[in-house]
């Protein structure tokens, strides 16, 4: 649905002549897709693997923390190395939520509900990162200069949203409440 929804917004564009604008959207809508990827440290494939022992839920938190730990040294390397410099316009609003969307992908369970097979709700909602600002693309001409930020806050707020509703899902933190670390 998301991405699908990104589609027609870009073709509309491409439509009124806003062919470099497209390119804008999608290097700075990239940029964030890359960073809930790299946000989940593989947690897609790992966190099944943690899974199926008495020690599961034990396993399972220290993965969590280990990954937000190196989502923030991520962070970090991103924006000590001046990468936000090199975009302009556009894309550098987008890009500014950058760490807002790291941060919040590190909490993703995707895994854990894809081993629980518990993705009746989440699997959909999943795209509203990209539906969210999909929409907001439409009234490009009236947001201006206000574009990119709108957009990437729509991103994160669409991310934020399937978030909560993966851990609505699944209530893993009743499963962490005897754990200690």
């Amino acid at each position: 649905i998301g991405q699908g929804a990104f589609f027609i917004a870009q073709t509309f564009i491409v439509y009124k002549g806003g062919l470099d604008l497209v390119g804008q959207l999608g290097i700075g809508l990239g940029f964030l897709s890359l960073a809930q990827w790299l946000s989940d440290c593989g947690g897609v494939f790992l966190i099944p693997s943690k899974l199926g022992d008495s020690e599961q839920y034990r396993k399972l938190q220290s993965f969590f923390i280990a990954r937000f730990l190196v989502v923030c040294l991520l962070c970090f390397v991103f924006f000590t190395s001046g990468l936000t410099n090199l975009l302009k316009d556009i894309a550098k609003d987008i890009f500014s939520w950058f760490v807002a969307v790291s941060l919040i992908s590190a909490f993703n369970i995707t895994g854990y509900l894809d081993y629980t097979k518990n993705t009746k709700i989440t699997g959909p909602t999943s795209g509203l990162c990209w539906l969210l600002p999909s929409l907001s693309i439409f009234f490009y001409q009236q947001l201006g200069d206000n574009l990119g930020i709108v957009v990437g806050s729509l991103y994160t707020t669409g991310l934020l949203l399937s978030i909560i509703i993966q851990y609505n899902q699944s209530e893993i933190f009743k499963k962490f409440t005897s754990l200690h670390i």
